[in-house]
């Protein structure tokens, strides 16, 4: 069972947050604090079954309810990530790749998930996903390319990949004078 603390930095100590996150029954993870929206987006598990929810970080320490995000299912959902208005996530839910697969959906869209596939996804878990400027991480269990026994599996490693960015040039060309 995990509970939702605070750490204050300057003065190095824990504190309890209170409110919704002090239900026994509700085993709550892997926060991940949007700070220009002011959100708390978190994992939750009940009975074994784990599904991602949104909370206003002003609210913490009340009674207030917090938001389905509109993507669980029966299977298990985690590791929330929110960048320019996507969440991505992780999920075991059926037509996946196997395992953990990484997803992605608009938040507010009432659109469908969409799990990134091939290049991303593959037959064990994936997790963590997060994007920082022009470079992408995910943790996986995959097996790393040398070789190994199926016990050394279990770890999470650390996949960076960088994005292409698209930059286009004009052509130094004599300045356009229109009539005025």
């Amino acid at each position: 069972h995990c509970k939702m603390v605070y750490w204050n930095l300057l003065d190095n100590k824990l504190t309890n947050i209170g409110g919704i996150f002090d239900n026994p029954k509700i085993s709550f993870s892997q926060p991940y604090i949007d700070l220009l929206e002011g959100i708390l987006y978190y994992s939750a598990e009940v009975d074994g079954h784990k599904d991602l929810f949104s909370f206003p970080i002003d609210s913490l320490g009340s009674a207030a309810t917090s938001v389905s995000l509109g993507v669980n299912t029966t299977f298990n959902e985690e590791s929330p990530f929110v960048k320019d208005g996507v969440l991505y996530f992780s999920s075991d839910r059926d037509k996946g790749l196997g395992g953990y697969d990484i997803y992605r959906y608009v938040l507010g869209s009432n659109g469908l998930v969409e799990n990134l596939g091939g290049a991303y996804n593959s037959s064990y878990n994936e997790n963590y996903f997060r994007i920082y400027d022009d470079q992408e991480f995910m943790a996986s269990n995959r097996p790393l390319e040398v070789e190994q026994s199926i016990d050394e599996v279990n770890c999470l490693n650390i996949y960076n990949r960088r994005l292409k960015i698209i930059k286009e040039e004009l052509p130094e060309e004599d300045p356009v004078h229109l009539p005025l």
